[in-house]
Protein backbone atom coordinates (compact mmCIF):
# COMPACT_ATOMS: atom_id res chain seq x y z
CA UNK A 1 0.00 0.00 0.00
CA UNK A 2 2.81 2.38 1.01
CA UNK A 3 4.13 1.49 -2.33
CA UNK A 4 1.38 2.36 -4.27
CA UNK A 5 1.01 5.42 -2.59
CA UNK A 6 4.81 6.54 -3.09
CA UNK A 7 4.44 5.27 -6.75
CA UNK A 8 0.99 8.41 -7.38
CA UNK A 9 2.95 10.66 -4.93
CA UNK A 10 6.05 10.23 -7.32
CA UNK A 11 3.82 10.84 -10.65
CA UNK A 12 1.90 13.38 -9.43
CA UNK A 13 4.23 16.08 -10.71
CA UNK A 14 4.16 14.93 -14.35
CA UNK A 15 0.14 14.96 -13.56
CA UNK A 16 0.45 18.64 -12.24
CA UNK A 17 2.08 19.73 -15.45
CA UNK A 18 0.36 18.51 -17.45
CA UNK A 19 -1.34 20.80 -20.21
CA UNK A 20 -5.20 18.96 -19.11
CA UNK A 21 -4.27 20.25 -15.47
CA UNK A 22 -2.86 23.63 -16.93
CA UNK A 23 -5.23 26.65 -15.06
CA UNK A 24 -3.45 29.18 -17.27
CA UNK A 25 -4.71 26.92 -20.73
CA UNK A 26 -7.67 27.08 -18.48
CA UNK A 27 -7.99 30.50 -18.11
CA UNK A 28 -7.21 31.53 -21.61
CA UNK A 29 -9.82 29.18 -23.15
CA UNK A 30 -12.45 30.66 -20.29
CA UNK A 31 -11.23 34.03 -21.42
CA UNK A 32 -11.28 33.30 -25.19
CA UNK A 33 -15.24 31.64 -24.74
CA UNK A 34 -16.26 35.30 -22.93
CA UNK A 35 -14.70 37.04 -25.42
CA UNK A 36 -16.56 35.43 -28.23
CA UNK A 37 -19.93 35.33 -26.18
CA UNK A 38 -19.22 39.16 -25.65
CA UNK A 39 -18.54 39.55 -29.45
CA UNK A 40 -21.74 37.50 -29.96
CA UNK A 41 -24.01 39.85 -27.87
CA UNK A 42 -22.37 42.91 -29.46
CA UNK A 43 -23.15 41.50 -33.39
CA UNK A 44 -26.75 40.68 -31.40
CA UNK A 45 -26.95 43.99 -30.30
CA UNK A 46 -25.91 45.57 -33.72
CA UNK A 47 -28.94 43.74 -35.52
CA UNK A 48 -31.15 44.90 -33.01
CA UNK A 49 -30.19 48.27 -33.28
CA UNK A 50 -29.81 48.05 -37.08
CA UNK A 51 -33.48 46.72 -37.38
CA UNK A 52 -34.89 49.53 -34.86
CA UNK A 53 -33.63 51.79 -36.94
CA UNK A 54 -35.38 50.25 -40.20
CA UNK A 55 -38.43 50.24 -38.26
CA UNK A 56 -38.31 54.17 -37.46
CA UNK A 57 -37.27 55.17 -40.87
CA UNK A 58 -40.64 52.92 -42.01
CA UNK A 59 -42.82 54.78 -39.49
CA UNK A 60 -41.34 58.17 -40.56
CA UNK A 61 -41.96 57.79 -43.50
CA UNK A 62 -45.40 56.61 -43.62
CA UNK A 63 -46.29 58.88 -41.42
CA UNK A 64 -44.67 61.60 -43.88
CA UNK A 65 -46.98 60.29 -46.46
CA UNK A 66 -50.15 60.26 -44.23
CA UNK A 67 -49.29 63.65 -43.71
CA UNK A 68 -48.90 64.61 -47.32
CA UNK A 69 -51.74 62.47 -48.55
CA UNK A 70 -54.02 64.80 -45.67
CA UNK A 71 -52.49 68.34 -46.97
CA UNK A 72 -53.30 67.22 -50.34
CA UNK A 73 -56.93 65.97 -49.13
CA UNK A 74 -56.93 69.99 -47.45
CA UNK A 75 -56.14 71.61 -50.70
CA UNK A 76 -58.88 69.03 -52.38
CA UNK A 77 -61.65 70.44 -50.57
CA UNK A 78 -60.59 73.72 -49.71
CA UNK A 79 -60.39 73.94 -54.12
CA UNK A 80 -64.10 72.31 -54.23
CA UNK A 81 -65.40 74.46 -51.89
CA UNK A 82 -63.88 78.09 -53.36
CA UNK A 83 -65.21 76.41 -56.56
CA UNK A 84 -68.74 76.26 -54.87
CA UNK A 85 -68.50 79.90 -53.41
CA UNK A 86 -67.51 81.29 -57.03
CA UNK A 87 -70.29 79.07 -58.44
CA UNK A 88 -72.96 80.12 -55.79
CA UNK A 89 -71.70 84.30 -56.09
CA UNK A 90 -72.17 83.83 -59.92
CA UNK A 91 -75.85 82.48 -59.12
CA UNK A 92 -76.97 84.92 -57.02
CA UNK A 93 -75.09 87.68 -59.24
CA UNK A 94 -77.58 86.53 -61.91
CA UNK A 95 -80.37 86.37 -59.76
CA UNK A 96 -79.97 90.21 -58.52
CA UNK A 97 -79.61 91.01 -62.41
CA UNK A 98 -83.39 89.64 -62.99
CA UNK A 99 -85.14 91.67 -60.23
Amino acid sequence: MKLALIALLALAPVFASSDWWDRADWARARAEAARDRAEARRDRMREVTRARAEVRRATVEVAREVRQARAEARREVRQALAEVERETRSTRLRYHRWY
